[in-house]
Parts: C-alpha cells; sequence; structure tokens
C-alpha cells in the first residue's frame, strides 16, 4: 500500500496548457537560444503539480471529548481482518480516499463520509466507561490514551481510541500534504486488535498488557442540519504503572540493573516472536519498566504498541512466497536475536560503559 510519503499520486500527465497558478515540470527544455521561441508544448510531456495544501479551517470539529469526567456507552465490537502491509488483500477493504478529493474536504466531512469499517457489533454486550485520567489526549496525536474506570469496578483500564477526528489530516511526513485520516485509524485498530488476540492467551499480563476486548461507541456531533452521531472504535488494555525505557535515564541505573532489563528484554521479543507476532517496531518508547520491589530489583518489562504489527497466521507470507516451513520448537536464542549488532542502534545507552 501507499505509505504517507509516497508523492507518486501528486502527478499526472497533461498535454494541456496549464492555469498561471500551477506548476509545470518537463523532461526537456526549449532548445533555443535567444528563448524567444515558444516551445510546442504537444512535444513535451509535463506534468501538472498541485501546490501545497494547508489544513482547512474547521469550526464543525468539535474540542477533543476524551477528557476527565466524560462517560461513554461501550459495546463489544469484533473488528475486521487485520490489513496493510504484510497482510492479504481482501475484497471487503476500502480503498483511500485520494488526494485530490482530500484537498476538497474538510475533516468533519471525510468522518462522516468514511465511518470506519463494519466489523461485527455485539449489542447485547455493554459496558459503561468513564474517563478518569487523560494520558495522551490531543486534537492531532493519533490514537488518544486515556485511564478509565467500567461500570462501577474501580480498577483502572486504558483505553486506546482510534478516532479519526483527532488523528491529525496533514501527513505525518509532508505537512503540505493532506492523507486520508479516516484510513490509518481503521488499520491501527485492526492490526492491534490482531496482535493481542493472538497473544493474550499465552503472555497478556506478563509480557505485554493484558487485553480487556474490543468495543465500539457512538460520539454525537451537533451540526446546523441537527445532530448526527460517528462510530469510533477502541481497545480496553491493563494499566502499566511505570515507564518507558526512553523516559527512564539509564545513567542513574546501575550497571547490573540496565544488564538485566536488555536481558528481559530480549527474552520477551523471543517469546513474543515464537508465539508468531512480530512488532516491527522496537524502540525505547514501547518498552515499559515497571516498578519492581525495591531500587535493586528491575520490575516487569512490557511491549506496548502493536499497530506496527503481524501475525503469523493471518499475514501474507504463504501468498507471497509458497507454504512456510515448520517452526522452531523453542522460542529462539536471545543472543541470536541480537547478534548482529542491534543493541547499538536504538538501546546503546544501556550498554556497558567499555
Amino acid at each position: 500500500m501507499t505509505g504517507d510519503h509516497d508523492r507518486a499520486g501528486l502527478y499526472h500527465s497533461s498535454n494541456t496548457h496549464t492555469p498561471p497558478e500551477a506548476k509545470i515540470s518537463c523532461n526537456e527544455t526549449d532548445g533555443s537560444a535567444s528563448g524567444l521561441e515558444a516551445p510546442d508544448l504537444d512535444r513535451f510531456t509535463c506534468f501538472e503539480q498541485p501546490g501545497p495544501w494547508s489544513q482547512p479551517s474547521e469550526p464543525l470539529r468539535p474540542e477533543n471529548p476524551y477528557t476527565k469526567g466524560r462517560s461513554l456507552k461501550l459495546y463489544r465490537h469484533k473488528a475486521c481482518a487485520p490489513f496493510g502491509q504484510d497482510y492479504i488483500f481482501y475484497d471487503d477493504l476500502r480503498d483511500r480516499v485520494l488526494e485530490e478529493e482530500l484537498r476538497q474536504k474538510t475533516l468533519v466531512e471525510l468522518c462522516l463520509e468514511n465511518p470506519p469499517m463494519e466489523g461485527q457489533t455485539v449489542y447485547e454486550d455493554t459496558q459503561n466507561l468513564e474517563i478518569v485520567e487523560e494520558l495522551r489526549v490531543k486534537s492531532d496525536g493519533g490514537a488518544q490514551l486515556v485511564v478509565c474506570h467500567l461500570d462501577d469496578d474501580d480498577q483502572d483500564y486504558i483505553a486506546k481510541i482510534y478516532d479519526p477526528m483527532y488523528y491529525g489530516f496533514s501527513n505525518t511526513t509532508w505537512a503540505d500534504l493532506p492523507r486520508d485520516v479516516t484510513f490509518k485509524p481503521d488499520m491501527d485498530y485492526c492490526r492491534e486488535v490482531a496482535a493481542y488476540e493472538g497473544m493474550d492467551e499465552w503472555v497478556g499480563g506478563t509480557y505485554i498488557p493484558k487485553f480487556f476486548g474490543s468495543w465500539t461507541f457512538q460520539i454525537p456531533l451537533d451540526l446546523p442540519t441537527g445532530r448526527r452521531t460517528r462510530d469510533v472504535r477502541m481497545i480496553l488494555i491493563e494499566r502499566i504503572s511505570g515507564e518507558s525505557m526512553l523516559e527512564s535515564k539509564p545513567d542513574t541505573i546501575a550497571e547490573p540493573e540496565r544488564l538485566e532489563t536488555l536481558a528481559r528484554m530480549s527474552e520477551l521479543i523471543s517469546k513474543i516472536s515464537f508465539i508468531g507476532v512480530h512488532h516491527h517496531d522496537i524502540s525505547q518508547r514501547n518498552i515499559m519498566i515497571c516498578e519492581g520491589e525495591n531500587v535493586e530489583k528491575v520490575g516487569r518489562i512490557v511491549l506496548i504498541d502493536f499497530n506496527m504489527s503481524t501475525v503469523e497466521r493471518l499475514d501474507n507470507f504463504e501468498e507471497e512466497y509458497g507454504p512456510r516451513g515448520p517452526g522452531p520448537d523453542k522460542p529462539p536464542s536471545p543472543l541470536d536475536w541480537w547478534w548482529s549488532g542491534g543493541w547499538y542502534g536504538g538501546f546503546w545507552e544501556w550498554l556497558p560503559r567499555r
């Protein structure tokens, strides 16, 4: 699939004169020395390039609603099959909205015209959610993260909310281009649900957060023509008490504890790979270090954020390359996994100072 950074869709062949505001790039130039002779445009292959895009005014977009005190009625939801890189393309998968169309729309219009992929909603299985703390609540910050309680349960859960209205309309690589921000949350949600469902029985609550299911809810939107509602998808996972490796300060951690952290992380990645899930974004920001029993003891190490992951039993490997051979009968050695020097790419601060 075409990534956000792919500008190939910006250009199209043209043999006609272009309005003055358009930019023209040709694969030949006029050969006349004087420059007085007008070139015959039919002799050239020219491309019309739209100008820079800027996000339109959004008077109808409400402030981010996922704030402390907000209540939501949840319905159990079965996500669609995961899609995107390394997954099988299936017939029910909708196409991305073309850039030409994106340039003519507001974010509100885009979200109303492109609701989430359906999946299956179980209306008999409901929960009432109340947001008690905001962890990552932004107007253009991707998935929203909040701490919540369910019904009369005082247990803390993390709700990860995939609302395109607050993902960010601008392309994450080229800020002067729009992106189909309704496609990305669908993909994130389906991939993350597939990963958690594939791992929860084996490592949920240990190497990864415990998974408490995928859900949907409706959020109101007031328009001049009346009130509308939007369907929004989310997942519930265990709240992890601790901080990421990126937030930690390895210079203040003794060498034995640093090495223990790396060893536990290596074991974690090996175990998850053995289960058949590949994270594809192993980095310090996605590895949580829980509080230990004392300052000299490393706590639980947890891997988070599976929106880029693939699950082997659902991927397109056999479609692309043929039958997959038998896997190992035990997890691969962490030494083999990291022998090529992966530590130095993203975790060198945690290595011995020698």
